[in-house]
């Protein structure tokens, strides 16, 4: 994926002097196809494109960017899905099923809890 970034030079801004303000990605645009997605979602920590179904989370790594990358494909479980992220060491997926309650899921026993 290649990528222009531009700096904002604006005295006195909140974010300090030659801070990342925008980032404009050139063609080809990711695609993604999977049947009975229910969203998008962008994991910045570990830099994924995640596509959730009914019942589990596809994931891409995008950096760096190859248009051949396989998705991981994980088993979630059912239910509503506000955010989901990956633990940066990737064994634990944290998924956010309300405003009070968010489940974690050990990728290597598949062991739930919250």
């Amino acid at each position: 994926m290649l990528g222009k970034a531009s700096r904002s030079q604006a005295a006195g801004s909140l974010s300090g002097f030659g801070a990342l303000s925008h980032v404009y990605i050139q063609h080809p645009p990711l695609r993604c196809s999977v049947p009975g997605a229910r969203g998008l979602y962008f994991d910045d920590g570990n830099m994924l494109l995640q596509s959730l179904t009914v019942n589990q989370v596809y994931a891409w790594k995008i950096t760096p960017y190859s248009p051949y990358t396989t998705p991981s494909v994980d088993s979630i479980g059912e239910g509503s899905v506000l955010s989901i992220h990956y633990s940066l060491d990737g064994k634990v997926i944290g998924i956010q099923r309300s405003n009070h309650e968010i489940q974690f899921v050990n990728r290597g026993t598949w062991d739930m809890f919250m």
